[in-house]
């Protein structure tokens, strides 16, 4: 378990069935990862026992990812749901020029 003053991020794939979780700390440290049924009562397990009131959590917008952000909102600091459509080509050392992305 982190220390309580490091934050943490929780990343989130969401698929039909089950979603796949990431948590890291504020440094990068790769802290736990696993899956979880997509059902309420195994997501809500999942955030009464492994997420912390400070987290922050991110996943991509897609059919059922509003409802997951619903139900775990109440456990968490900050939810943001990214549009995948919009945020495409837009990691570190990329920047978008017109409709492609161009390496710096």
């Amino acid at each position: 378990m982190s220390q309580p003053d490091k934050r943490r991020y929780v990343g989130l794939d969401v698929h039909k069935k089950f979603l796949q979780f990431a948590i890291i700390d504020q440094d990068g440290q790769l802290l736990q990862e696993g899956k979880v049924p997509m059902a309420r009562g195994a997501l809500q397990r999942f955030a009464k026992t492994l997420l912390q009131p400070s987290d922050e959590i991110a996943l991509e917008s897609t059919t059922n990812a509003w409802a997951v952000a619903d139900l775990l909102e109440p456990y968490l600091a900050k939810v943001v749901v990214s549009n995948a459509l919009a945020t495409k080509g837009r990691t570190p050392g990329r920047r978008r020029i017109g409709n492609g992305a161009c390496s710096l």
